[in-house]
């Protein structure tokens, strides 16, 4: 592989790493202008490059391309800037209904995101628990495949289910709450 594919296929697969793309939505989501939401996309590249640089470490031989180095800002800011434009469009076709179905699909999108992320880890933290509980046997990984199989994805389905309902109820509290307590 010749140096400009790499380059070509690093930036691309930060696309894809979710590492990038869920802080950057939720960046994007919160951000109340677009320069805003660059800024955070930016500080989501710096804190990603300097995780890797000085916590994790570059591997024996390898070396830093500085001048691609910047290019690994493009993922970032494209989805932070987008995501902004997105999320500000659905306001705008919301108006000020806050109940709008756009706006209470996209909290349960995120919602989902958030509550897969944490029902994973709660998960896979309760198998690696009940395997050191259990003595399960680690012959041909059969405690790896129970926490990832048994725990690990009906964590992940259960947490996105409960997120995505918890997200979609939100703005329903949220307009409740509101009528409820009337102009002040």
């Amino acid at each position: 592989m010749t140096l400009w594919q790499a380059v070509v296929w690093s930036v691309l697969a930060g696309f894809t790493a979710p590492s990038v793309f869920v802080p950057a939505l939720v960046v994007g989501w919160l951000a109340p202008s677009a320069r805003v939401a660059a800024l955070g996309g930016a500080a989501i590249f710096a804190a990603l490059f300097l995780y890797s640089q000085v916590l994790v470490g570059l591997p024996e031989g390898a070396q830093v391309i500085w001048w691609a180095a910047p290019l690994g800002l493009l993922p970032a800011l494209a989805w932070a800037w987008g995501s902004y434009h997105v999320f500000r469009r659905l306001r705008g076709l919301a108006g000020e209904d806050s109940t709008h179905p756009a706006l209470r699909a996209v909290d349960a999108l995120v919602g989902a995101i958030i509550g897969a992320i944490i029902g994973g880890a709660a998960a896979l933290g309760v198998g690696s628990l009940y395997v050191e509980w259990a003595e399960v046997s680690t012959f041909e990984g059969a405690a790896g495949y129970l926490v990832v199989l048994g725990f690990g994805l009906p964590g992940v389905a259960l947490g996105l289910l409960v997120g995505a309902v918890l997200g979609w109820r939100r703005r329903r509290r949220r307009a409740a709450g509101a009528a409820v307590q009337g102009p002040v």
